[in-house]
């Protein structure tokens, strides 16, 4: 500071200068201060220092850790970090807190520390059956204590302040790396251009914080409010609110509500809609455990008929009688999971803290900064070697043109263009009706190779056609043919058995609804209607012939494939009567005697397609006692009744879908629990396998390389070579639990097969899982009320299972995933390709100028800045082809094909920037002496860098923006298209202009020969058909495999027998949806921001109230506003 005070001359200077910083600059004595640089700079490094050493604590966890902590033992311990899995949020520092259960509450869960590891709370959910019948609700006492341990029932979600947000974001190493570039260009006198890029970057992390905070108030939609609810406490009824209940709480639910915790049914059943937790809003059935064994042990996963899931919409409550005392009628539930333990947290959990930033925090990023860093090295040690030895050169400048070269090569802006070409890609597939919840996985549907579909419900629809039954030898009934399926089938009562008609109508889980709708499974409400059954109440059900009461069930079960009900009949004779249905496989070791034909009639109807279930029933005893009658009892000794035959038509766009996908050679499997001979006639007639015959090609028992189809059953036999093989060539799997859908599809991303999964329900939530790309169906989706104009799916209707949720119910939404991920994938990959070509011309024009001190003009900086900012946005907004290419994009987006095209690019475009140089020197031009005060001024090497660095930066743009087959071609893509002519038809202007005006506007000067011109002219536009013709061979050559390589996963025959395909176009959504503009984001984006305004005030107005209903007195008269407003608003919506 001393040496700044000496060299500083208050008095005016004798020469004013128009540098950035003139107002103290011109004031020192530059030549006084040069021997004292280091001493100089010493103070601004330490500060320096200081700063990058408060940051690394906020960016680097483990830093943070070193400097402010040190590891103690668990009894002096006073803090805990968590690390997270991968794109599951961040590490993070939190208390750990001791009470009589010492826990840590991260990531909003609270984690109990037990014997040296921390765990999630224990919930009572893996208890005996009988302990949850025999409960009798919770004291007083034992309530506070459980509130103590599990907290209270709420799963709030934060909402930071913009200005915190924009604090986080504005303190990230890749902004403050775009800080240091901008001073460095401030310091090199530059003002309008380094202020303008600041100014730009503010505005996107300003937008990407609104963007956030939309999000996380879109989560407040599927918070459960606080309600009244009847709970048991001390013995007594009682109304609670919802927040105060406890795991071990009693319930009584006897109205529509939202469930408000995850709760096990003791008495009643109740409908439930659960489409936001598993994407089926078909309104569930749930029943009571009394139907259980005693000493059954609960499972969350398999016993999900009697779990009511919080967040779910209890759409139905319908008593029974109750195992204990209720002051209402209602059904009676225990709560099992609360706040964030429950279903609903875990989603909220999921969606909140799921990665946010992933598009420059990948490896392909790093690798590329690790590349471009090196060549920013040689250009700074260029300038070192030059400018060292001249003592002209001032060591200030020359440290501030270095830091200048190595931020200008490292592209900073890299974050800003990926994050605008993901957002972009979001924006665009939400007006597809899809919604994704992990933008990191865009990429990823750009590397699918195989694609997994479950059939029913996925492939075809569950609207379930009941053809008829077929008893076997029943002469009333000839043969017939109805939707393609012949055989001795019917529907008539007058010919069926009452027997047969007993298993339809009794054998099933269906409730009549208060909307006087039959709920519940809709193969069953098929059968149960087409044979004209009628509930009479709940529980009594009759049609022209019969007539009786379901007295007990024994439920569907996914691992037994039957289910079984026992009937009270009353017409035509009374009596006891059990009635089974299931898979005809399974129902043929329970009967009696197997009938003649049995294996060939149903195989002869799977064949056909259709979905087929074997009926039977057998007699009990009248003294025979319901309440000690069990399953294995009731299942044996079955006669036959006949084979009910469904028939389910595909959806619409099924086959064009697979059509398109096996056209570009994707693999397409399907994983199925139906019967193996329907999912192959499926498969056959979706062209995945070419067999005429099925029977002799699946395997049930042991590995046969021939076989076409393979079950659940055989699967679990194979070794782990075998199960290899299988999944490698085979299309069609049959008869899989849930389990086993996992295996496959795990095993296929083992073999390094990237995998997409698509389903609808429960059954394939572990599949979804497992897949690169899970894809959830919505069905019958509660949000088909929304103008296709105006969509924006809501965060509320994501499945917890799929990063990705299709709101169309079909497959359509498959190839509109996979072409945005393989054109970002693409986009990406060129992306990296400009912004290092850039980078690299940017650093080598920054030296040759500084060397040669001489700089580019303000203007020209600026204006150059402009476009290039317009054409990258050009690229990042691209849209992709409606088609699928057979040609797969790179799947790493950092890879030797980008390596050697931006090394062979920058190798020529350093030729010409050399010849260039040269014939400037050519002409006898010097260079000047270095001045510190020297004023900018233009020059021939100014002028004719100028030129040649921007002819570079349009051969950028017109050779590495690849376009087809992946995004809309150079041509179609209008705005990159106008850019790159506006910019051709603007520098060769300026290159043959002569007017003096337009060359002092633009900061230039004359060319002092024609020849000069001509050749400067000849080497931009042979530097940009030389680095086409460059990139095409190039890329030629690397795609080149890839083009052979991927007909492997599809068979010549197949793609042959395609190539007549004509689409059906049956499942088409309206062409402006697809078309997805520029200006089309901005609207979307201001209508995002408006609707988060209006959301942040109500949020606000909601805490406010909270508060003001906390207190007891002392409103002031806003608050008294407030609250008179919202008991309005109480009584409105009361009426």
């Amino acid at each position: 500071m001393k040496l700044l005070s000496e060299a500083y001359d208050p008095s005016p200077p004798t020469e004013i200068t128009n540098t950035t910083f003139s107002f103290f600059t011109d004031h020192l004595n530059v030549t006084m201060l040069e021997p004292h640089t280091f001493k100089v700079l010493c103070p601004f490094v330490f500060i320096a220092f200081h700063i990058l050493f408060y940051l690394f604590t906020i960016w680097v966890i483990d830093f943070k850790v070193l400097v402010f902590y040190t590891s103690a033992k668990e009894s002096d311990a006073t803090h805990v970090i968590f690390y997270p899995k991968l794109h599951r949020g961040h590490a993070e520092i939190v208390p750990f807190i001791r009470t009589d259960h010492t826990y840590a509450i991260y990531q909003q869960k609270r984690r109990e520390y037990v014997n040296g590891t921390f765990k999630s709370l224990k919930y009572p959910k893996n208890e005996l059956i009988k302990d949850y019948l025999e409960s009798k609700g919770l004291s007083s006492s034992d309530a506070k204590e459980k509130e103590a341990y599990f907290g209270s029932n709420a799963s709030s979600i934060p909402v930071p302040s913009f200005k915190e947000l924009l604090k986080e974001h504005l303190t990230t190493p890749i902004f403050l790396f775009q800080i240091v570039s901008i001073s460095a260009w401030m310091l090199d006198d530059y003002i309008m251009y380094p202020l303008l890029t600041l100014l730009s970057l503010v505005l996107v992390e300003a937008n990407t914080v609104r963007t956030r905070q939309s999000n996380m108030l879109e989560l407040r939609d599927i918070e459960t409010k606080p309600i009244q609810i009847r709970v048991l406490r001390d013995g007594l009824w009682k109304n609670l609110p919802s927040d105060k209940l406890i795991p071990g709480d009693i319930v009584l639910l006897n109205s529509e509500i939202i469930c408000p915790a995850d709760m096990l049914l003791l008495s009643g059943r109740v409908v439930v809609n659960e489409a936001m937790l598993t994407g089926e809003s078909t309104p569930q059935v749930k029943e009571c455990v009394q139907t259980l064994d005693p000493d059954h042990k609960l499972d969350f996963s398999s016993d999900k008929r009697y779990i009511l899931f919080g967040g779910t919409r209890i759409e139905q409550v319908l008593p029974e009688k109750a195992h204990i005392f209720t002051d209402q009628p209602g059904a009676v539930a225990y709560i099992l999971a609360t706040g964030l333990g429950s279903s609903q947290g875990s989603l909220l959990r999921t969606i909140l803290f799921a990665s946010e930033r992933i598009s420059y925090e990948s490896n392909d990023s790093t690798k590329l900064i690790l590349f471009l860093t090196f060549f920013a090295l040689v250009a700074s040690a260029y300038i070192v070697y030059f400018g060292w030895g001249n003592s002209s050169i001032s060591t200030f400048a020359l440290i501030v043109n270095i830091i200048k070269i190595i931020t200008s090569t490292i592209p900073s802006d890299l974050p800003m263009h990926l994050t605008l070409q993901v957002n972009s890609s979001l924006l665009a597939l939400s007006r597809l009706k899809v919604f994704c919840t992990e933008p990191f996985r865009i990429p990823f549907a750009g590397t699918i190779s195989v694609c997994a579909f479950d059939k029913t419900g996925t492939l075809t629809a569950e609207d379930y056609n009941l053809l008829g039954i077929d008893e076997i030898n029943n002469e009333k009934v000839t043969e017939q043919t109805i939707n393609s399926v012949t055989g001795n089938f019917t529907t008539d009562c007058e010919s069926l058995s009452c027997e047969t008609q007993m298993v339809v109508g009794g054998c099933n889980s269906l409730v009549f609804g208060s909307n006087k709708r039959l709920v519940g499974d809709q193969l069953e409400a098929a059968a149960f209607t087409a044979l004209d059954f009628k509930f009479t109440t709940q529980t009594n059900i009759k049609n022209e012939k019969c007539k009786f009461q379901i007295s007990k069930i024994f439920h569907f079960s996914a691992q037994l494939r039957r289910m079984t009900t026992v009937l009270t009949t009353m017409s035509p004779s009374k009596g006891f009567e059990v009635v089974t249905k299931g898979a005809p496989e399974v129902i043929s070791t329970l009967l009696k005697e197997i009938p003649e034909n049995y294996f060939e009639t149903y195989k002869k109807y799977t064949k056909q397609g259709c979905r087929v279930l074997a009926l039977a029933h057998k007699t009990l005893p009248s003294q025979s006692s319901l309440i000690s009658l069990t399953r294995e009892q009731c299942e044996s000794e079955l006669t036959f009744c006949g084979f009910a035959i469904f028939s389910a038509p595909l959806k619409k766009g099924t086959e064009d879908t697979i059509a398109l996908l096996l056209k570009s050679t994707h693999r397409v499997v399907i994983i199925t629990g139906d019967d193996p001979l329907t999912a192959c006639h499926v498969a056959k007639r979706l062209h995945i396998i070419n067999c005429e015959e099925f029977d002799n090609l699946i395997a049930d028992e042991k590995y046969d390389e021939k076989c076409v189809c393979y079950t659940g059953n055989c699967l679990q036999k194979l070794s782990q070579k075998e199960l290899n093989d299988v999944c490698r060539k085979v299309n069609v799997f049959a008869r899989m639990s849930p389990e086993n859908k996992e295996l496959v599809v795990h095993t296929l991303g083992n073999l390094s097969f990237n995998t997409m999964m698509c389903g609808d329900g429960t059954n394939d939530v572990n599949a979804l899982k497992q897949a690169n790309c899970g894809v959830g169906l919505l069905e019958n989706s509660i949000d088909t009320a929304v103008d296709d104009e105006t969509y924006r799916p809501k965060l509320g209707a994501a499945s917890v299972a799929s990063p990705f949720v299709s709101k169309r119910s079909t497959i359509s939404a498959c190839t509109d995933i996979i072409r945005f991920g393989r054109a970002t994938l693409s986009g990406t990959i060129d992306l990296f390709k400009l912004l290092s070509l850039t980078s690299l011309i940017t650093a080598y024009t920054s030296s040759v100028l500084f060397i040669n001190n001489v700089k580019f003009g303000e203007f020209q900086m600026t204006i150059f800045a402009v476009t290039m900012t317009f054409s990258y946005m050009s690229v990042s907004m691209a849209k992709p082809v409606r088609n699928l290419s057979p040609e797969r994009p790179f799947r790493s987006q950092f890879n030797w094909y980008l390596v050697t095209s931006v090394l062979c690019q920058f190798a020529v475009h350093l030729v010409f920037l050399v010849l260039t140089r040269n014939l400037v020197f050519e002409t006898g031009y010097k260079t000047p002496e270095f001045d510190s005060k020297v004023v900018f001024s233009p020059s021939l090497m100014n002028t004719a860098m100028f030129f040649i660095s921007n002819a570079q930066q349009l051969a950028t743009f017109i050779s590495n923006y690849r376009g087809k087959p992946f995004m809309t071609p150079f041509a179609s893509n209008k705005a990159l298209l106008w850019s790159c002519i506006a910019t051709f038809v603007l520098l060769f202007g300026l290159l043959f202009n002569s007017d003096e005006t337009l060359i002092n506007y633009f900061q230039f000067v004359k060319f002092p020969t024609l020849r000069f011109r001509n050749l400067l002219a000849l080497y931009c536009f042979i530097d940009i058909v030389l680095c086409y013709v460059i990139e095409q061979i190039l890329l030629f050559l690397f795609t080149l495999p890839m083009k052979l390589k991927s007909h492997d996963l599809v068979s010549q025959e197949t793609l042959d027998k395609l190539k007549d395909y004509k689409f059906n176009d049956d499942d088409q959504l309206p062409e402006n949806l697809h078309k997805f503009s520029f200006i089309d984001m901005l609207k979307e984006n201001f209508q995002l921001q408006k609707n988060m305004l209006i959301r942040r005030i109500e949020a606000d107005k909601e805490e406010k109230l909270k508060n003001i209903l906390a207190k007891k007195s002392g409103l002031t008269k806003q608050e008294q506003m407030i609250l008179k407003e919202y008991k309005q608003k109480i009584k409105k919506n009361a009426k």
